[in-house]
């Protein structure tokens, strides 16, 4: 086996850990967030935080750096090919957005749930946008992994 082969290994091994992990912990939020109390709630953010350290963050860093290293390994890609142009943004946009938009609103909704409870109109509209978040990043991810395997070109 070349190395081109090990680093599709790695960045598809990757890509399920992230994906996978993104849809499993949607499922959960979309139950947490309809039925459970602020405390566990509370719990919920604090697991996905870990889970975004521990999981979503290292898997994230080698979908793209397997990825980046398979374009520069492999001669027939080019980064100006269309499917890896999709790779790429899909991978930043989710990475910044949920860098970004998700700890500043989980922040924000720590506040809410401390000072309204759950049923507090600020902390329903945050964990409105947080789930709606959640599944716009997925949407993003899967629109990525179709570009990886559909290869469309310009």
């Amino acid at each position: 086996m070349n190395l081109s082969i090990w680093l599709k290994v790695g960045h598809v091994f990757s890509a399920i850990v992230w994906l996978g992990g993104g849809v499993a912990l949607m499922i959960l939020t979309a139950r947490m967030v309809t039925n459970a109390s602020a405390d566990a709630t509370v719990a919920l953010m604090d697991q996905t935080a870990e889970f975004g350290k521990r999981l979503f963050m290292p898997a994230s860093m080698g979908t793209l750096g397997f990825g980046v290293a398979l374009v520069v390994a492999e001669p027939s890609f080019r980064f100006s090919d269309l499917w890896i142009i999709l790779g790429l943004g899909g991978v930043a946009v989710s990475v910044i957005l949920g860098a970004v938009f998700s700890q500043r609103t989980t922040a924000s909704l720590r506040g809410a749930l401390a000072e309204g409870g759950r049923d507090s109109a600020a902390a329903k509209e945050l964990l409105r946008r947080l789930k709606l978040f959640g599944w716009a990043d997925l949407a993003i991810l899967f629109v990525v992994a179709w570009a990886m395997i559909a290869k469309p070109s310009l």
